[in-house]
């Protein structure tokens, strides 16, 4: 990869793109709200506004939680900028051959589907989670959805494709061009059929931060805008996807356009989370939560304390019906801190988030290793924002392994180019 190209790539920029969604997820709706209340801007339609904040109960919103939300912004900011910015970050001589990239994404790729059938086989199809209003088969469902490999398989297309046009490599761009637009016309279709809003929507971002470092900076702002406005169509469209495979569509254009916006707004707006937990001000709990990191050597009753988190927050909370067992709620990534230490606990804690994520940024502008872990790590990075700390460490441990696995079998003194070597005939 082009290192200056890489370098001014606004998709890798995640500290603005981690404050850009941290503002949508806090401060946007409530900023509106204000505003068109206290200065009598009608930025949106007021009485919208209102019909939604009275139907989620955000009307209450206190000062106290988006006092704290600028304060987390700020504190990110803060820790982002402890690094100060590398011009120059030297690039590992380490490279990935066209063959190896190709041979390894294959093996991804054929591991997803062993996965799926290991899967089956331990009856993981036949969770809720595969449940679907679309299609009755939950064995349908589960092997048309996408897991991890798969989409790392996506990844490495895009980069095996991006790596021959800077090369002008005829040969590996017209192989890695039918790979990659075959991989992404079967995940994108299988995610936005039968998968989540955020797997359809990290699809996508994940792609498209391997190709931006292919274009000019005015190219890259196009690209980030048509991307917003990609999600927030996703949203809306499978939202009201949804409302029809259930039966529930409404009868009036105005009445679906209401009930998509309410979706979007209960789903991307965390306000009335932040608040309830400021509201009630409970005991700090400490550090108790962060053992979940070290979970696995911990007693078995212990271990057990930390499954179903989300949903027994949700509940005590008020946010979930008692006969709602399954569902999880996030206790956002600043309530999480606030609830440990308290006003405290969201400075240092953001400024934390905002230091591990500049490491992430400079790891991603240095080498194709970084680049693909960046590219995979970054939709799960801005979706933890409405999870926790603790989510969002083993998110990055997770991917960080696969990554360092995958680079350990694409080098050139890697496991397949030495189990190729010894096959292939010397010339001469």
């Amino acid at each position: 990869m082009n290192s200056e190209k890489i370098n001014h790539s606004i998709f890798l920029n995640i500290g603005l793109l981690f404050g850009v969604t941290y503002f949508m997820y806090f401060l946007l709706f409530p900023s509106l709200f204000f505003i068109d209340n206290i200065l009598d801007v009608d930025l949106l339609s007021q009485s919208l506004i209102e019909i939604l904040y009275d139907k989620h109960n955000l009307i209450f919103l206190s000062y106290k939680s988006l006092y704290l939300s600028i304060i987390g912004l700020l504190f990110f900011i803060i820790g982002y900028y402890l690094l100060k910015n590398v011009q120059h970050i030297k690039k590992t001589n380490k490279s990935w051959s066209f063959r190896n990239i190709l041979i390894v994404l294959i093996v991804l790729f054929s591991g997803g589907i062993l996965s799926k059938i290991r899967g089956v086989l331990n009856g993981a199809h036949l969770h809720f989670h595969f449940d679907s209003d679309l299609i009755q088969s939950n064995l349908v469902v589960f092997f048309t959805s996408i897991n991890i490999l798969q989409v790392m398989a996506l990844v490495l297309a895009a980069i095996g494709l991006v790596k021959a046009i800077k090369e002008r490599n005829h040969r590996w761009k017209s192989i890695f061009t039918t790979i990659f637009v075959t991989l992404f016309i079967l995940l994108f279709f299988a995610s936005y059929s039968f998968g989540s809003k955020f797997l359809t929507i990290s699809i996508v971002l994940s792609v498209i931060v391997i190709f931006s470092t292919l274009f000019t900076m005015r190219v890259q702002i196009i690209i980030l805008i048509i991307t917003g406005l990609f999600a927030i169509s996703t949203i809306f469209a499978k939202n009201y996807l949804e409302d029809i495979s259930r039966g529930t569509s409404h009868d009036t254009t105005q009445e679906q356009l209401l009930n998509a916006i309410d979706s979007f707004v209960g789903r991307v707006n965390q306000t009335h989370i932040l608040t309830e937990i400021t509201l009630r001000d409970d005991d700090k709990v400490g550090f108790y939560p962060y053992l979940e990191l070290v979970k696995v050597f911990l007693p078995a009753n212990d271990r057990e304390q930390f499954s179903g988190e989300g949903n027994r927050f949700g509940h005590e909370y008020g946010f979930l019906s008692e006969s709602d067992p399954n569902t999880g709620v996030g206790k956002t990534i600043i309530g999480d801190f606030y609830l440990s230490f308290g006003f405290f606990g969201i400075a240092l804690g953001m400024m934390i988030v905002g230091f591990i994520l500049k490491l992430i940024n400079l790891f991603a502008i240095s080498s194709n290793t970084g680049l693909l872990f960046y590219s995979l790590i970054l939709p799960i990075l801005l979706v933890r924002i409405e999870q926790g700390f603790v989510t969002l460490i083993i998110s990055i441990l997770y991917i960080l392994i696969l990554t360092l696995i995958t680079n350990l079998l694409m080098l050139k003194s890697g496991i397949f180019n030495k189990i190729l070597n010894k096959f292939t005939p010397k010339s001469g």
